[in-house]
């Protein structure tokens, strides 16, 4: 039996080695942990900021990026489209061809040239000769038609547009064409058929460049190209109304460019691409970033899940670049019975699903992915390094401070979709946990117009006296949120937005279209889960004029309006029929209540419907065809 001395003594170590597990385990580890992430990411970041520098001071463009890499490979695959192999030679000397003819049509350094073609070499040779010649190409989407096609073709007031030879994207552009005030147009043969253009006036373009020179360009045209001028235009998914065109000057672009040498691509990898050239995603990170350390890029017209790892296998693949849905399909489409063979290191991109992120990694054993986060027109910028499930990054509060470019998650008013403000007129920072909107601060030597057009569109995306008097900050309009290691979390797009299939969607874009027909009175748009898909699908919920029942030609027309007007992510796949709107206090239509409901007939007893685009029109939603979509037995 133990004296009362050794009992007080096992009891003290006891207490002491419980304090200490407790301390281990509630202080120490995390704090251990977090200083570990800390000094990776500082460490990171001085390499960045090293570069960054560098290219301050250089005042280099996007053509010293090119022409570098074309010095040092000049026989080296560029790029990889249907088979044929690009070298970056080749592609220059297209290039020069281009900027030869535009110079001998007189165009000068700040013109714009409208692009309205799709992914292909003939893309990347274009721009990068408009750009060497200081004209300014504006990179229209190209599933944009009828008005929004028209606004974005206005508001970058282009000497002329270079389009694809696609028959359908010809057509739009017919279609539109006599609201352009002959603006001279020329077409792009992309295609391994022939398409002649469907308007005689059209210039053929490659009947041109075949005679135009490839001799170099005088280098001095390039050079006196300042780093803060604009490169191009890349436009808004017109979330918050019709697409805006932002002006990303050359030092951004080149920023971008950066982001390279973190996710360790080299000059020996060959990644493959099959987002659209005229987004940020697809154009900078798919392209120009391996343009920048001398890589070869696998371009594709368009996505094909069916197709993807045989791409991957036949192509040496080492790199991917993906948006959320792409990876989604890839898994759909994979035979669990099937072991998938390949030399695919890394994948990068944005959108990843936390469903879907542990099993698409371990199915495929893909070593490393980085999960991306950042706008085009946005200052934000945040990377995943860590293989971090459904991470988009990581900012603690050291690394915060530490940063100039401060950023912050702040709460925010549901109803104006604006910060909260304390009661010395502050913005609130968010606890760990709560989302929280996430404002970027403007530094004054990046204090540029974001967009091209109106000062006012730029003002609206700017926040003032947000953590002190006179400061500056930028409004992503996202919801994050973050866990106790400080790594964030993609929440939501606040407001009247939602994304589907890699668009942004503005619910107000939809609505204005749908209220074009005349036995609509009114449309309410959101965005509602479905079982196995990731973001929102389009809900539409319509109030019909007095007397109005909807017909089977009205349901026809309601479905070619949208189509005809809106890219196709963008089309309503449901519909409500409701006899009132409900409206808030301010008259704002409610949203909330709908979006928790849902489509499912079983708890809605106002009549629903489906897009069925077989049959071009909206069918009813009925029990069972709820019951498929959700099973995934009827394709949405």
């Amino acid at each position: 039996m133990m004296d009362p001395k050794s009992l007080l003594l096992a009891a003290a170590t006891g207490c002491a080695s419980a304090v200490g597990y407790y301390s281990w385990q509630k202080a120490i580890k995390p704090l251990a942990k977090n200083t570990y992430f800390d000094l990776k990411q500082i460490a990171m970041g001085m390499k960045v900021f090293k570069q960054s520098q560098e290219v301050l001071v250089s005042k280099d463009n996007m053509i010293s990026i090119f022409d570098k890499s074309l010095s040092l490979y000049p026989n080296k695959t560029m790029l990889i489209f249907e088979g044929q192999h690009y070298t970056y030679d080749y592609i220059n000397k297209m290039a020069s061809r281009v900027g030869n003819y535009m110079l001998s049509c007189g165009m000068k350094q700040g013109d714009v040239v409208a692009i309205y073609l799709t992914n292909s070499p003939q893309f990347i040779w274009t721009i990068l000769g408009l750009i060497r010649v200081g004209l300014i190409p504006s990179l229209l989407n190209f599933n944009v038609q009828g008005k929004g096609l028209v606004h974005c073709i206005k508001v970058c007031e282009p000497v002329c547009i270079i389009a694809d030879s696609d028959p359908n994207m010809q057509r739009n552009l017919q279609h539109v064409y006599p609201e352009l005030n002959n603006i001279p147009v020329y077409i792009i043969q992309s295609y391994e058929m022939f398409y002649p253009p469907l308007e005689i006036s059209w210039i053929d373009f490659d009947e041109i460049l075949a005679t135009s020179s490839d001799a170099p360009i005088n280098p001095e045209i390039a050079n006196s190209i300042g780093s803060l001028k604009c490169a191009m235009y890349i436009y808004t998914s017109g979330t918050t109304g019709l697409p805006k065109p932002c002006v990303l000057t050359h030092v951004k672009c080149l920023m971008v460019c950066i982001i390279a040498d973190l996710l360790q691509i080299t000059q020996h990898d060959i990644i493959y691409n099959t987002l659209p050239f005229y987004h940020t995603s697809g154009l900078f990170l798919g392209m120009f970033l391996n343009i920048h350390v001398g890589a070869t890029t696998v371009v594709k017209r368009k996505f094909s899940a069916s197709t993807f790892w045989e791409d991957i296998k036949k192509y040496n693949v080492t790199g991917v670049i993906y948006i959320g849905e792409l990876c989604r399909f890839v898994l759909a489409q994979h035979n669990r019975n099937k072991k998938i063979s390949h030399k695919v290191r890394l994948m990068y991109g944005n959108g990843l699903g936390i469903d879907i992120w542990e099993t698409f990694q371990k199915t495929f054993r893909i070593p490393h992915i980085y999960e991306l986060y950042g706008a085009t027109e946005g200052n934000c910028f945040l990377i995943n390094f860590y293989n971090r499930c459904g991470a988009i990054g990581r900012l603690s509060p050291l690394l915060n401070r530490l940063n100039p470019a401060k950023m912050f998650l702040v709460r925010y008013d549901l109803d104006t979709c604006q910060p909260l403000r304390n009661s010395e007129g502050r913005c609130i920072p968010v606890e760990i946990g709560e989302a929280g909107l996430l404002l970027g601060k403007v530094l004054p030597e990046h204090d540029l117009p974001l967009y091209k057009g109106a000062k006012e569109m730029s003002d609206a995306k700017f926040v003032y006296n947000v953590m002190e008097e006179g400061d500056k900050y930028f409004n992503t309009g996202d919801l994050l949120y973050s866990d106790n290691d400080y790594f964030l979390y993609f929440k939501d797009r606040i407001g009247d937005t939602f994304r589907w299939k890699g668009e942004n969607i503005s619910t107000l874009d939809v609505a204005n279209v749908i209220r074009i027909l005349d036995f609509i009175e009114d449309a309410n748009v959101y965005g509602v889960k479905v079982p196995g898909h990731g973001g929102r699908a389009g809900m539409a919920s319509l109030k019909l004029y007095d007397g109005v029942n909807l017909t089977n030609e009205q349901f026809r027309k309601l479905y070619d309006c949208c189509k005809k007007n809106l890219i196709s992510h963008a089309v309503p796949l449901f519909l409500r029929i409701q006899d009132n709107m409900e409206l808030s206090g301010t008259f704002k239509q409610q949203k909330k209540k709908l979006q928790e409901e849902g489509f499912d007939p079983s708890v809605i007893s106002d009549s629903l419907y489906y897009i069925d685009r077989s049959m071009q029109t909206y069918l009813p939603l009925t029990e069972n065809m709820f019951k498929n979509i959700n099973f995934k037995k009827s394709k949405l």
